[in-house]
């Protein structure tokens, strides 16, 4: 029953994801191994990054989340159901730390039946378009398993999430899957240089998986770069030629910026949703978590509208035009480009 739960709530968030995003690019998933996986993606955009992991492969996938989020019981219970075990930080209270042996000793026995897992190894978020320092957080996980099961090989994949654009509605984004890094028991000889290793293994293929700007004084600068001579960072390999030419003086011929036109028979069809969403909006403290609850508060919301507009026209008028309106509430959403409610 789980696994079915699992499968439905993916393809229902699969589809939101479809509305959400205009175009989703996603590349190397043919190459992932057999066997247990640890996906390790940058981390630029909160909940969202782990969805786009989720959704974009065909593997049984759990994830590491903040401890924080699991303190009501109801919500604990949900979360688990959704393949979500919390990971307890120094903020959490130094008496919960050892806690995290517990998630450790899960995480075990998920991959020792083959599944995968989700761990960001730059251990927070931050939406510039840089890869942070690896923590030593996923480097234990890996030899906590190895020593629980000497025989078999964990595959670390890195995962490059690139956002056009990291809050807007409409948008794109597109995931690059790393090639696997497998790592077996001999790893145990010397932890403390095999954790150095992987972690330089591990962010160094980040870097070339997405936009990287090494220099973080010049970040806001160099992006500035990047999109007036056309690059969306949906393409890593092509942005970071950029950044190299940028680097070496040259002047990047500047790409004329597209006008985009946001469609607003969009925004007056769905007032009513927006009047709601700018009241949610103005409460969020944190700009990294803007998309994520946007997108979460779209893929409940949005269908909810949509259900009552639909039975007060059939109520008021006929099916026939209700199922008109709601064609075209749809429709509206497809072809929007970039709105930023």
């Amino acid at each position: 029953m789980p696994r079915v739960w699992y499968y439905l709530l993916r393809t229902y968030v699969r589809l939101g994801l479809f509305f959400f995003y205009r175009k989703m690019i996603v590349r190397g998933v043919d190459h992932l191994p057999q066997g247990p996986i640890l996906f390790a993606p940058n981390h630029q955009n909160a909940f969202m990054d782990a969805l786009l992991v989720v959704c974009t492969n065909h593997r049984f996938t759990h994830f590491l989340a903040r401890a924080d989020i699991f303190k009501k019981r109801l919500v604990r219970g949900l979360l688990s159901t959704l393949n979500l075990l919390p990971v307890y930080r120094l903020r959490d209270g130094f008496e919960n730390l050892p806690r995290n042996q517990q998630t450790f000793d899960t995480t075990s026995k998920l991959f020792a039946r083959g599944h995968s897992l989700i761990l960001f190894p730059e251990g927070n978020h931050g939406a510039q378009r840089r890869v942070r320092p690896l923590s030593k957080g996923f480097t234990r996980l890996v030899f906590d398993f190895l020593r629980k099961h000497p025989t078999q090989t964990l595959h670390i994949v890195p995962v490059g999430l690139n956002y056009e654009a990291h809050r807007q509605f409409r948008s794109a984004v597109s995931i690059w899957y790393g090639r696997p890094i497998a790592v077996t028991a001999e790893a145990l000889l010397n932890e403390t240089a095999e954790a150095q290793r992987l972690r330089l293994q591990v962010s160094e293929a980040l870097k070339k998986l997405t936009t990287h700007i090494e220099d973080s004084a010049r970040h806001d600068a160099l992006v500035w770069q990047l999109e007036r001579a056309g690059a969306t960072h949906l393409y890593p390999a092509h942005s970071q030629a950029l950044i190299d030419r940028i680097l070496r003086g040259e002047r990047l011929p500047e790409v004329p910026l597209a006008k985009r036109k946001i469609n607003f028979l969009w925004r007056w069809l769905h007032t009513p949703v927006l009047a709601v969403w700018r009241r949610q909006r103005a409460g969020i403290q944190d700009p990294v978590f803007v998309a994520s609850l946007k997108f979460a508060f779209g893929l409940f919301v949005f269908p909810l509208y949509y259900l009552a507009v639909g039975s007060a026209l059939m109520w008021a008028v006929n099916g026939w035009v209700a199922a008109g309106v709601c064609a075209c509430l749809v429709v509206s959403t497809l072809v929007t480009v970039r709105a930023t409610p």
